[in-house]
């Protein structure tokens, strides 16, 4: 949380830095997805992961 704050207060000074900070938000969430594609152990626990995923950036979309 206190990741995303700074990076909102950074872009607010400085928007020319969208980019940067776009990739570094979306950087867990690719790594998370590349994972949970690669060690897929059981079925429910890819879709599991590929929720949380989906619902983690949903929600962060919000407060950016």
């Amino acid at each position: 949380m206190l990741f995303r704050v700074a990076t909102h207060q950074i872009l607010l000074a400085l928007p020319q830095l969208w980019v940067p900070v776009a990739i570094a938000l979306l950087t867990p969430a690719i790594v998370a997805t590349a994972l949970s594609l690669r060690v897929p152990r059981l079925s429910l626990l890819l879709g599991y992961r590929l929720c949380l995923i989906a619902a983690g950036l949903f929600l962060t979309g919000f407060w950016l």
